[in-house]
């Protein structure tokens, strides 16, 4: 049923993190409902995306982005995806690009498409990538869209796994991994199991980062992949 929760613990390991499940209608108005205050309080979340599953938290929250980091075993050098909810919000924050970079933009969002983009000065440096960029991602997805708009801020979104392992495509896989670590889990159902494509737009011409779920013909990866983790 929609909004159904599991049994509540989490976070101190001794017990498995309330489970949100989602309905194949609509957005699940209910689920947003109650991820809101946890997010709004600086939660870690497990969400299903248009592409694979994310730990999330708000984009502003560095408390929840350093538990990020400790649950996944990155470093404070590993720069994390963000989702949007459309060009206006990814705006507030980052700098809008031009010529080609900006006709892929808006020929792929929302989509399974990651823009490294340059961040507006008014940003914090710890919240930025290297070089002051950012990564935003607008996805396709009713239930992210009705979330990111009830939040009204960008929501980090990085893969589901221990860094340097595959992220499982199974919500049940994940739950069993990471519930206790976690203030919620959304189940999704199975995803898809590739991550969005990582294009570079800071530059006159868009670079290949990661090659994804979003074929884009016409641009090579011109080198090593050390962009942004995230779904």
């Amino acid at each position: 049923m929609e909004g159904e929760r599991g049994s509540a613990g989490g976070r101190d390991g001794k017990g498995s993190a309330p489970i949100l499940r989602l309905t194949e209608h609509g957005p699940s108005i209910r689920v947003v409902r109650a991820l809101v205050p946890i997010l709004q309080g600086g939660g870690v979340v497990l969400l299903p995306t248009d592409t694979i599953y994310g730990f999330s938290a708000r984009f502003d929250r560095q408390s929840a982005r350093r538990r990020i980091r400790e649950i996944k075993g990155s470093d404070r050098s590993t720069s994390m995806v963000s989702l949007v909810s459309g060009l206006e919000m990814a705006f507030r924050y980052a700098e809008p690009p031009h010529g080609a970079c900006q006709e892929l933009l808006h020929k792929y969002w929302p989509g399974p498409l990651t823009a490294v983009l340059r961040a507006r000065a008014h940003v914090p440096t710890e919240l930025c990538g290297p070089g002051d960029t950012l990564a935003f991602r607008w996805p396709m997805s009713p239930f992210l869209q009705a979330l990111l708009g009830s939040l009204g801020v960008p929501l980090v979104s990085s893969s589901a796994n221990r860094t340097g392992e595959p992220t499982p495509s199974s919500f049940a896989a994940l739950a069993r991994a990471f519930g206790g670590d976690l203030d919620a889990v959304v189940d999704g159902g199975t995803l898809s199991g590739l991550a969005s494509s990582i294009v570079d737009l800071t530059g006159p011409e868009p670079e290949l980062l990661r090659q994804g779920s979003s074929m884009i013909p016409g641009i090579r990866k011109t080198r090593a992949h050390h962009g942004p983790d995230g779904a």
